[in-house]
């Protein structure tokens, strides 16, 4: 995949920022309240006595789980005041292979870099029977309709945050599925959000109109609906 995005200009925009979830941005604001209570929730389903976990890309935000974790992020300033951090790119992890009972990636660390290897890294410091967290955007997102990078398997597009304009990958759902399968990674619960706020968004060009829309997320509990979703989190094992 062309990089198109530069990981310095990255590093730099995350470190000159206050928040990285402001809520005075409703949308992602939400984006990390729905975030936090899944990971909430899939601690205690999956790995609520993990000795060691992998915040990847965290920005030094540890999400209330109460639980050993190593923060890692090319943000250097975000990771001023933590402790156990490590400024590093998720796609070039300096920890040996099979250290972390789990590995965490979201706030869409992935929709910036190179997906392929990001996946491989985080798997590959997984220890054998763990488990891989990540949250990313997709092309699929009724955000993206009427574009040319709509249901593109990877597509350079431009979306907001925080009320400016910027630039991320997307990917489609298909298109990461098939990435979990080459890499061996068995998927094992997947939930969407953002369902009808991005088709709103996409009509209405308002973000405070368009996150009203939230209340509806309860459907992409529906396969058939959360193929439509902006957001999605995976919950994935590593084979033993």
């Amino acid at each position: 995949m062309e990089n198109k995005i530069k990981k310095e200009d990255i590093a730099n925009k995350y470190n000159d920022m206050d928040y990285i979830w402001n809520k005075n941005d409703s949308w992602h604001y939400y984006t990390f309240l729905t975030i936090k209570k899944n990971l909430k929730a899939l601690s205690e389903k999956y790995f609520q006595d993990a000795k060691l976990i992998l915040n990847a890309g965290s920005a030094g935000n540890g999400y209330e789980l109460f639980l050993d974790q190593i923060h890692l992020d090319i943000s250097d300033k975000k990771l001023e005041n933590i402790e156990n951090a490590i400024v590093a790119d998720v796609c070039d992890i300096p920890i040996e292979n099979d250290t972390f009972d789990v590995c965490i990636c979201v706030g869409s660390v992935v929709n910036y870099c190179d997906v392929v290897q990001a996946i491989k890294e985080l798997k590959r410091v997984t220890v054998p029977g763990g488990y891989v967290i990540i949250e990313y955007e997709t092309s699929n997102s009724l955000e993206y309709k009427k574009t040319p990078y709509y249901k593109k398997n990877v597509g350079l597009a431009s979306t907001f945050y925080n009320g400016q304009e910027e630039k991320i990958y997307v990917y489609s759902q298909d298109y990461i599925n098939s990435i979990l399968t080459h890499l061996n990674l068995k998927k094992i619960e997947e939930t969407g959000f953002h369902l009808f706020t991005s088709g709103a968004y996409n009509l209405l060009h308002s973000e405070e109109k368009a996150i009203k829309f939230t209340c509806w997320d309860f459907l992409t509990k529906v396969k058939l609906f959360r193929r439509y979703a902006s957001n999605i989190i995976l919950v994935c094992r590593k084979p033993f």
